[in-house]
């Protein structure tokens, strides 16, 4: 069969060559340049581009045959498989060499001080590992890791699973002078929505009735009143007059009665003044109850002017 390659739409192709194009499929536009096929830039243009791959890969082997002159059908499939095997590799590599970087990161990550200082503190908050289980595995942190010299921030989430179950964990914190510092932890088990803080302290049980009455303060013993020294005295300032002291009130309640006089029959003494306030003052209950007197002895001895005499008299006379 002649070689009419090249000589565009008058080119016949060859009935081999009417396949799938991997290279002008995977590179598009790059394959374009390199087999002088420019319709390939279409593939730049948003939406088109969609379009555009799916029809280079179709109609590939035959725009490159005729834009471009070849030496025979083999050499053009040499050098189409050479773009296949280019476009394979380029795939490889925008795929593996990302992940292995990202699997570096994150390893990094993984020993980084913070993230090893909330697994710890995971470890050591009772309510999440009776809720997990232990021992507990970790997998590697997802966020926003920020550090500038002695500052930064982060702010991720790492899975967590133990025999009991498995959940996720969410991580606040931030670091000043060379140090970090978990501002917020919590535990969100897998099937809840509720989030437990990690390293919060345990919520106080709520209070019955009676715990809610608080006892009275008992009094204070009088005697520790009594004991109690007295305030000091205020001294008086310079030049001013000595306060006067004002002598306690004398009661005369307290004061001794007069001793009883025996009766002799004659006429009693005029009584004292003080007896007389006595004797006009209305007498106590149980000299109401007295007899009176039946002749003028009896009444004379009821003048003696004493609560002792008087007693007598009224038992004499009754």
């Amino acid at each position: 069969m002649e070689n009419t390659s090249g000589q565009g739409k008058a080119a016949v192709i060859p009935p081999e060559l009417g396949r799938w194009n991997w290279g002008a499929f995977l590179l598009n536009w790059i394959w374009g340049l390199g087999n002088r096929t420019y319709i390939a830039l279409l593939a730049l243009i948003p939406f088109v581009g969609l379009v555009m791959v799916f029809v280079l890969g179709f109609k590939g082997n035959a725009w490159a045959w005729r834009n471009q002159q070849w030496e025979s059908v083999e050499h053009f499939k040499r050098v189409q498989r050479k773009w296949t095997i280019a476009a394979l590799i380029l795939i490889v590599l925008f795929m593996v060499v990302p992940m292995a970087i990202l699997g570096y990161v994150m390893l990094g990550m993984k020993d980084s001080e913070i993230y090893q200082l909330a697994v710890t503190r995971l470890q050591a908050d009772k309510p999440a590992m009776t809720a997990l289980g232990a021992p507990v595995t970790t997998g590697f942190p997802w966020g926003n890791f920020k550090e500038s010299g002695d500052t930064g921030s982060a702010d991720f989430s790492f899975s967590v699973e133990g025999p009991k179950g498995k959940g996720e964990v969410l991580v606040n914190a931030r670091r000043a002078g060379g140090k970090w510092t978990i501002d917020r932890q919590g535990l969100q088990l897998e099937g809840s929505g509720d989030i437990r803080m990690i390293g919060a302290p345990p919520k106080a049980a709520p209070r019955t009735a009676a715990a809610a009455v608080t006892p009275a303060a008992p009094a204070a013993p009088v005697a520790a009143a009594k004991d109690a020294p007295p305030p000091p005295a205020k001294e008086p300032a310079k030049g001013a007059p000595p306060t006067p002291v004002r002598e306690p009130a004398k009661d005369l309640a307290t004061k001794p009665a007069p001793a009883p006089v025996a009766s002799t029959g004659k006429a009693a003494a005029p009584p004292a003044p003080e007896a007389a306030k006595r004797a006009a003052s209305p007498m106590p209950a149980p000299a109401a109850r007295r007899a009176s007197p039946p002749d003028a002895d009896a009444r004379a001895c009821l003048e003696q002017g004493s609560d002792a005499a008087v007693a007598r008299c009224a038992e004499r006379y009754r």
